[in-house]
């Protein structure tokens, strides 16, 4: 686990941030972070073993979604109040 801002993140939390990040504004699908951001295996074990993660990094405000409900990491500041 590393401690992000006084938050506790698990590895799955930092492996679908790490997805995230190149992402940008448009995020990518629960359904693609669910096969890409881990191991293969993880998704032949689970297909939904994001879930719960995902669920976990929006009440810690790490993540968003978008308008078209892709997750994403948080826009800066002023390019939401363009």
């Amino acid at each position: 686990m590393t401690q992000v801002a006084g938050m506790w993140l698990s590895e799955q939390e930092q492996v679908i941030l790490r997805y995230l990040k190149p992402t940008g504004e448009t995020g990518a699908s629960l359904r693609e972070i669910c096969r890409k951001a881990w191991t293969k295996d993880a998704w032949k074990e689970n297909e939904r073993w994001a879930y719960p993660f995902l669920t976990s990094l929006k009440e810690k405000k790490q993540i968003e979604t978008s308008p078209s409900g892709h997750y994403r990491l948080p826009l800066p500041e002023e390019e939401e109040k363009k």
